[in-house]
């Protein structure tokens, strides 16, 4: 799967019958135990015995569920009912996260509206400097997802300290590498009649 460079984007789901996915040869497979023997059918899984053909079928019946969502043009809206959101009492939520090495972020953004019921998420895999800058970004390009879907009241939710404490004092983010990314989270803010920001901890979400 080709990626793409630029704003966070809907995630694209893909088949695994998709042509560019196949080996372009055989791969290597271990020859099975002959079916005499007495753990060829069943395996340790936190120290009890099941039964291998049952959880083949439970395998198989979780990847063709998979297959079935990320084969629909949109991973969204999806029901919020198996999310299990705590102590958070919102009606719109947006939840960021990202991560950074060796000059590459990764940064996801969930939206979830609990008025109606759905939550959407978006991705992104391309260079930067620092992540911080990758926290940063990530929170920009939610609050612009936000604005677009024309959300006026959000909650935005981040494990960043650094990020959630100076952006609930309307401040710039305390490094200057970053400052027109500040300015741009600044301005945005201006589109919400209300956006608060919270600190991501284990006990807000069990």
């Amino acid at each position: 799967m080709e990626r793409e460079n630029g704003p966070l984007r809907d995630y694209e789901g893909v088949s695994s019958r998709d042509p560019k996915l196949l080996p372009s040869r055989p791969l290597p497979i271990a020859p099975a135990r002959p079916s005499s023997s007495p753990i060829s059918n069943k395996v340790l899984i936190f120290g009890d015995k099941v039964e291998i053909s049952s959880v083949r079928e439970r395998i198989a019946v979780k990847f063709d569920e998979m297959v079935d969502v990320h084969q629909k043009p949109e991973h969204s809206p999806s029901d919020v009912d198996a999310l299990n959101l705590g102590r958070l009492r919102l009606s719109k939520a947006v939840f960021v996260d990202a991560s950074w090495k060796d000059g590459l972020m990764g940064t996801a953004a969930v939206l979830v509206n609990l008025e109606q019921g759905s939550w959407f998420f978006k991705f992104l895999r391309e260079p930067c400097s620092s992540a911080l800058e990758a926290e940063s970004r990530v929170v920009l390009e939610a609050l612009k997802w936000a604005v677009q879907k024309e959300w006026l009241d959000v909650t935005m939710i981040s494990d960043s300290q650094i990020i959630v404490q100076a952006l609930v004092r309307r401040k710039c983010i305390h490094d200057w590498s970053l400052m027109c990314i500040s300015l741009a989270i600044l301005d945005c803010l201006n589109m919400f009649s209300s956006c608060d920001f919270c600190m991501l901890t284990g006990s807000l979400i069990p």
